[in-house]
Formats: structure tokens, sequence, C-alpha cells
């Protein structure tokens, strides 16, 4: 059943009321995206702020899930359980037979039938569904407190029918549970600014196009304004040497959130140098095409244009004249139009962490998805250890920690940021290495690259699932820009993993707002070629396949359209 969000407080006074006997009643899922772990800090703050045990357990995949669902069940006597962007592609009901009450929260949609139909299923969404009744049913749900064996036989149950139309998403989780504390009216600074790094990460991951975010964006706005004592910039204010932007010794007070409507788009340009920024910034990037000679000349000839000497450039931006800094976005504006550059600037919120340190929503969402994606255990490099020690599954594990606390901590922060950084690099390189090889390979409705070796060092960034659909996203823009006169087609990617004989591939839509329709195009070709194959990815463009397998599937693929 759906809980409509006007009526959001109903989903937690439901989950306290169960939580009121004591002991921990409320388990939270949350998955490895950095809308889910912002989400979750808010949640966990009301629940914290009313004494209420709850234990909170990072999901990697529908497997994941299961396992830990089946643990939570055996081991404890949960009442709730909460899933933060996980668990709409799956059949939840059947935990209604533990005496469960499960509370759906994932932008990703849509939800499947049984979970909508369920009363034992309470999905929290902005939109109504239509429920297509034909779909198959499995055994009745008990009556209210009517419980069965405690442990479910065989665990959440698979999608009955993949929706060939695809994917989409909507409300971010985290402006979800920021509309649950709002209509308690138990909103906080704090909160407000995890809703902003949700909606921000929504839009980099091109969740959401440019349109909706800005639609978003602005109702966070006025919640900054109301929250917010200095939530401008002020024109009298002392310039701030490490950040570019002059604050008040007010708006400097650690937690204060401010407006920048006109800040720029480039790469976490505040924390290395502005030429490297503007070098590895997909936009930039793929309008000058960088990585060739012309494209490097035209970038140093922006860059002169505008005033700035190349010399300012190439230092750490935080080191740059301020008397630059202060020019810098008119200079730049000025000229955007020669250099056909007019979406080089973007509306964001900056928070100030430290009296000396501050930061972008772009930048917190940027580090934080770095630290998930890590290709090695954070922790591990840390004490000296052997990499072999850890599994991929404890790798990720250590690595959502340092994720989930780098959203308020600044020194895990900038760590995410260095990373960040190197991956950025990573996209530019390995993207234009396709490119300039010729290895984008047309098909009749989308374009497809395929990395076969992963003896490059910087390759294991891609065997991850968020960092190969932005390889995959950087690979279609820029292949498009170069060539005006060709039609704008969606983008396939495929990459291999020695370590585990097997290709990981995504598939991103040339217009952000269209359906995404990969997963069930990929799940297609893999049952028609018998491949050996998982879907089990919370975002549904996702495909990992065996080596052997892979080469009937995606020559089924490019010929299934």
């Amino acid at each position: 059943m759906i809980i409509p969000l006007n009526q959001v407080s109903e989903f937690y006074n439901e989950i306290k009321e169960a939580g009121i006997s004591g002991g921990c009643t409320i388990q939270i899922f949350v998955s490895g995206d950095c809308d889910a772990i912002a989400a979750c800090k808010i949640l966990t703050a009301l629940l914290h702020s009313d004494a209420l045990q709850y234990k909170v357990t990072p999901v990697s995949n529908y497997t994941d899930l299961n396992t830990q669902i089946t643990n939570a069940l055996e081991t404890s006597d949960f009442k709730s359980f909460v899933f933060l962007n996980c668990g709409s592609n799956v059949d939840l009901s059947y935990l209604a037979e533990s005496g469960v009450i499960s509370y759906l929260i994932d932008s990703q949609k849509p939800v499947v039938p049984e979970n909508l139909r369920s009363q034992f299923v309470k999905v929290i969404d902005e939109e109504v569904f239509e429920i297509d009744e034909e779909i198959e049913n499995s055994d009745e749900e008990p009556e209210p407190g009517q419980k069965r064996s405690r442990v479910s036989q065989g665990g959440p149950r698979k999608r009955v029918k993949r929706d060939p139309a695809g994917v989409y998403f909507s409300e971010s989780t985290a402006g979800v549970l920021y509309s649950v504390a709002n209509s308690m009216n138990r909103n906080s600074n704090e909160m407000l600014w995890m809703w902003i790094v949700g909606l921000t990460a929504q839009f980099l991951e091109r969740k959401i196009d440019k349109s909706s975010f800005e639609q978003k964006l602005n109702e966070c706005l006025a919640e900054v304004l109301r929250l917010n004592e200095f939530p401008y910039p002020h024109n009298t204010a002392e310039f701030d040497e490490n950040e570019g932007v002059s604050l008040d010794s007010e708006q400097k007070s650690p937690g204060n959130i401010h407006i920048e409507h006109k800040d720029f788009g480039f790469m976490l340009y505040r924390h290395w140098s502005l030429y490297e920024s503007l070098y590895y910034s997909n936009y930039i990037a793929c309008k000058l095409a960088v990585w060739r000679e012309p494209g490097k000349r035209r970038l140093n000839e922006m860059l002169a244009k505008a005033g700035i000497p190349l010399k300012e450039c190439k230092q750490q931006f935080r080191y740059m004249n301020p008397v630059y800094k202060k020019i810098l976005k008119e200079k730049l504006s000025e000229i955007a139009t020669e250099f056909e550059m007019g979406d080089m600037f973007v509306s964001t919120c900056v928070r100030q962490y430290t009296r000396k340190r501050q930061f972008s929503a772009l930048d917190v969402v940027h580090s934080v998805t770095a630290l998930l994606e890590c290709p090695h255990s954070l922790e591990e490099k840390e004490i000296g250890a052997s990499q072999e020690t850890l599994d991929f599954h404890q790798t990720w594990l250590n690595n959502f920690w340092i994720a989930n606390s780098a959203l308020i901590e600044v020194e895990s922060l900038e760590k995410g940021i260095q990373l960040a950084i190197e991956q950025q690099k990573a996209i530019i390189q390995q993207g234009t290495i396709l490119i300039e090889k010729k290895a984008v390979n047309p098909s009749a409705d989308f374009r497809y690259a395929i990395i076969s070796s992963d003896i490059l060092d910087q390759v294991k960034f891609f065997h991850h699932p968020i960092s190969l659909k932005k390889l995959c996203s950087f690979i279609m823009e820029a292949y498009q820009s170069q060539r005006s006169n060709i039609r704008a087609k969606p983008m396939v990617l495929c990459v291999y993993n020695s370590q585990r004989n097997t290709y990981l591939v995504t598939g991103v839509n040339s217009q952000v707002q269209q359906r995404n329709d990969f997963g069930w195009r990929f799940h297609e070709a893999a049952e028609a070629v018998q491949a050996e194959f998982r879907t089990d990815f919370f975002e549904d463009v996702y495909i990992e396949l065996k080596k052997p397998n892979f080469q009937a599937f995606i020559e089924h693929l490019t010929g299934s359209f």
C-alpha cells in the first residue's frame, strides 16, 4: 500500500509506536549510494532523539539484502523493516509471514505491484500507481497479527515480470525523509544538508535532468533561507583565500549553509588547480576535446581571454591570487558564448564545515561516491595489511562506513575528494583512449564499447557500477559532441574483470528524462543465449556475465533492437 508524501508522518509514527515496548525493533537496510546514506542520517537522527533503538545494515545488492533479511529474522525480534533505495524491484510481501511491517522508500520506479498491493508493505511515495492485476499472485497474506514461521522459505521473491518500459527516478529518498522531519516540525540544518546532498547525488548520477534538479533545489533553497541567518555571501564580506568565496564572520560559523546560484560546474575546482578542474571536467573536456592538441590550445585561449594567467591556473585553487578569483565568474561568463559553453554554471549550496573549510554539495557527493567505489579497502591501506586478506564484500563494507562518516567529517571528506580526483582522471583518460582508438561501435539504436583488459590500473575503478556508468556517460557525450552531424544515441559500455572472469555492462540514455530500459534488454539478451549472469543490482541498468557467455550476449544485444 502507498503512504503519500502528504501523510509521511504516518510512517514515522507507526515505527515509533511499534518501538515503544522497548528493545531493538527497527531494522534499516541502506543501499550503497549517496542519497540512501544521507536519508539514513536523517532517519537515525529522528530515532535517536526519540530514544528508539535501531540497527543499520548496509547492503550492496539484492543477494546481499536477501542474506541480511534472513539473518535479521533469525537473530532478532524486529517489528519494522525500513528499506532505503533498495527493495522496489523484489516482492517484500512475504515478510508479513514473520509479523514484520516493511517500509519502502526507494527513488527508483516502478515498484513491483506485489509491494503496492500488500497491506504489510508501506511504500512511501509522491506518486499513485496503477496495479496490473494480471501479474501472478503468490500465497495469500496472513491476517494482521497472524504469524507463520519466523523465517520465510526462499527469501525475497524475484520480480514476477520486468517492466520493458524501463526504470526512472522520482523524489530523492533523503528528500522524503526530510519531509517526514518537516511534517513533525523536527527538521534541522543538518537534515536539510542531507536532503541537498541526496538531491545533488541524483543529478550527478544522471537519475534526474537539470530542469528537475533545479526545480527541487528551489524547494531546498526556501528551507535554507528559513533555517540560516546568512544564506547569501555578502558583497562586503572578507574574502576567504582557502575557498575563493566571500564570507563574513557570521557565515563562517560551522554548520551554516549558504546559496550559490551561479557556481562553477567544474569538477571539484576548489580542491585542485583550476586548470586541472577544467581539463578533467566532462563538460569542458567534451566541448573542447581537450585530449587533442587543438583542444588544449583552445582551453589555453579561453583562459587567456578571461585574463587569468596560466601560472595562476595551474597552482592549487586555494592559493590563486584573490584578485583573479574575484573576477573569474564574471570573465568566464563574458566569453562563454564565444566558446559555446552556456552551461558551465550550476546552482548549489555550500556548507561551512569548520571555520576554514567549506564544501559544496557537489563536492560532498563526488567524495562519498568515490569512497563507496574505491577499488581497495581504505581501512586496510591505512593499517598496511595485505589487500588480499579481504573479500570484495568486506572491502565494500569497510568503505561504506568511511563514506558514511564523510557526510559530516572533514578528514574522511577530504580523503574522498582526493580519491574522486583520481577517479575522474581515469574516466577522462580511459574514455579518450576508447574514442581515439575508434573503439566506439555502432548498432541500430545505440553505440557500444568494450574494455576487454583490466591490465591498466585505472580500469579497476570501473569494476564498480556507478563509476562504470560515469565513464559510459562521458564517452557518449564526448563522442556526440565531436560529431555534430550524427544522431544522438544511447551508449552501452562493457568492462572485463579478470579477478572474477566476468564482464560488467551498463547502458545510459542520451536523454536523462527518458526511462532506461537497458536492464530489461540485458536480461532478455542474457536469457536468450542462456548465459550465466546476475542482475541483482539495486539500480536496474546493469548486468554481470561470465566471460565465456559474453560474446554471444553482445551479439544478441546489438541485434535485438
